[in-house]
């Protein structure tokens, strides 16, 4: 069976804490002044990474070419941001290459860590439109018998600076929970906000039917996102911040090479009941839905409608399917149809900062001009000479 990559051991040294497992040397170097690109790609970090054997000093820097040979000798390697990514072949060699090679802001990030100038561990992001915010792809380590996790940690804490250099304000993360990856994260400052778990089948069981979906169309975007905004609890939307480009099928820059998309719609008047999207990859696909609490009755005939739109590109690969946690009702339906659950994840974020710098106050001089006083004056009719009475 065609399962998902399962994550290698990144243990966590309990003997000493975050700060002691990580110090660090020099900060990034001083590039005032250059680009935002420029500074990010020639930064470079020095860490104090505690092992057993006592502190040893980790580079962490962006991939340069001389790296490339040593990503192929990296043997743990942890695929992050899944299904999607895992849909197509993943070689750390070929993405360290469209990282070096042009693709402007389309090329992934790939930041190596290494020791006496040997790669001993890689960390690779892709930022998506339309805020070009960060997502975690995955993680090596070639660490031997040592803890990984601090080298993890520092490549993590070099990324976040990277991405603030260049402007960007979230970074994202789906971290299988049954490892210390997630403990990675946490240390270097994300957060979780979500969990979901991922099925898989090598065989579609249809046991309903199917009801009319249609084919998205661009124009379909801004109807998705309230539907979105209709199921997803509050502060989940809250931390991913997605407007209505987050369902334009032309934004896939997190996909996996190769990889396309679909989107089909339940239409209920003149709004969105139920949404599915298809990930489409070489063999395997990847399926996701939206639906409203109130109409759970079409659930299950949208999901016999999507996986109809995935048989005929069903060549021996295998289908996952990704429910969240406040979507559980359609696990049973899932179930039904031959998928088992092989994943659960958790969804995290980290915000970046930026110094900001306070503003100047200057007293300012107002020079009032000193003028006589203006003598008192009253209305003219207070004014008026006594009349002679002609009485008197």
């Amino acid at each position: 069976m065609n399962t998902l990559p399962t994550p290698d051991a990144i243990s966590e040294d309990r003997g000493h804490s975050a700060e002691e497992r990580v110090t660090p040397l020099r900060g990034v170097t001083s590039l005032v002044g250059s680009p935002a690109s420029e500074r990010e790609d020639e930064a470079r970090d020095q860490y104090s990474v505690t092992s057993s054997d006592g502190p040893v000093d980790v580079a962490v820097r962006s991939i340069k070419l001389r790296d490339v040979p040593g990503l192929a000798r990296i043997p743990n390697v942890l695929l992050l941001n899944q299904p999607e990514a895992g849909l197509g072949s993943f070689s750390a060699t070929a993405e360290a290459l469209r990282a070096i090679g042009p693709g402007g802001r389309s090329r992934p990030r790939l930041f190596t860590a290494a020791v006496d100038e040997r790669v001993v561990g890689f960390a690779e992001f892709r930022a998506t439109l339309p805020d070009r915010r960060w997502h975690a792809i995955a993680l090596g380590s070639a660490t031997g018998v040592y803890d990984a996790g601090p080298v993890v940690d520092a490549m993590l804490r070099h990324a976040i600076t990277a991405a603030g250099l260049r402007g960007v304000k979230r970074l994202y993360a789906r971290a299988p929970n049954d490892s210390d990856t997630v403990e990675c994260f946490c240390r270097a400052g994300f957060a979780p906000f979500a969990s979901e778990t991922v099925f898989a089948a090598e065989e579609i069981e249809q046991r309903g039917q199917p009801i009319p979906v249609r084919r998205q169309e661009q124009t379909d975007t801004w109807a998705i996102h309230q539907l979105y905004n209709a199921t997803v609890p509050r502060q989940v939307q809250y931390a991913e911040a997605l407007t209505s480009h987050r369902w334009d099928l032309t934004g896939a820059d997190e996909l996996a090479p190769g990889s396309i998309r679909s989107g089909w719609l339940v239409d209920e008047g003149h709004a969105v009941a139920a949404y599915g999207r298809i990930t489409h990859g070489r063999q395997s696909h990847a399926v996701e839905v939206l639906f409203l609490a109130d109409r759970f009755d079409i659930v299950s005939g949208l999901i016999d409608a999507l996986l109809n739109q995935i048989k005929p590109r069903l060549k021996g690969g295998t289908v996952y399917f990704v429910l969240r946690g406040y979507q559980t009702e359609a696990v049973k339906i899932l179930e039904m149809r031959g998928f088992e659950p092989v994943r659960e994840q958790v969804l995290l974020v980290k915000y970046t900062t930026a110094a900001a710098r306070p503003a100047a106050v200057e007293p300012v001089a107002l020079h009032a001009d000193v003028i006589e006083r203006l003598p008192k004056r009253v209305p003219s009719f207070l004014k008026q000479e006594p009349r002679n009475d002609p009485a008197n």
